[in-house]
């Protein structure tokens, strides 16, 4: 007699991704046309992401690039967003004040210009991260420790 055997499975929710910081001093449009041109991609621009803060909207611009190949989404955002509000309600003063804040998507993480995603990246592909590192527009790139990101619900975009 055979006995039947039974497959078990493992859930897991560890992430299939990885996350990059990526300090940069060059305008937006200056650093994804180098990162295209020289990893040879094609990041497009999609809908900013929403972000609430303090019952206001905040959008961070958002490039996206899919890797049909690899099987591989590469996700670019913002990781701060300026937000300029009036410090005093009354309209008879003369001086307006404003105060700009920086609201960041990981707040954690504050010193980094953008947020790089790459899903299903596998150690094989260091090449382009070290292309990304050598690019002239790049100051610093680092990979990011999940652990640390106290606001993970935000990762999903």
């Amino acid at each position: 007699m055979m006995k039947n055997k039974i497959k078990k499975y493992k859930l897991s929710f560890e992430s299939d991704y990885y996350l990059f910081g990526i300090q940069t001093d060059a305008p937006t449009h200056k650093f994804i046309y180098f990162i295209n041109k020289d990893l040879k991609i094609n990041f497009h621009r999609d809908d900013d992401l929403e972000l609430l803060n303090c019952n206001q909207s905040v959008y961070l611009p958002m490039f996206v690039y899919n890797d049909f190949k690899r099987d591989q989404d590469w996700i670019l955002i913002s990781n701060r967003s300026c937000h300029i509000s009036n410090l005093a309600e009354d309209n008879n003063q003369i001086f307006h004040e404003k105060s700009v804040n920086y609201i960041h998507l990981i707040p954690e993480y504050k010193m980094f210009n953008y947020i790089l995603k790459i899903e299903n990246f596998n150690d094989n592909e260091k090449k382009n991260f070290k292309k990304i590192k050598s690019l002239a527009t790049v100051n610093l790139i680092s990979e990011l420790n999940l652990n640390l990101i106290k606001n993970k619900e935000r990762l999903v975009f």
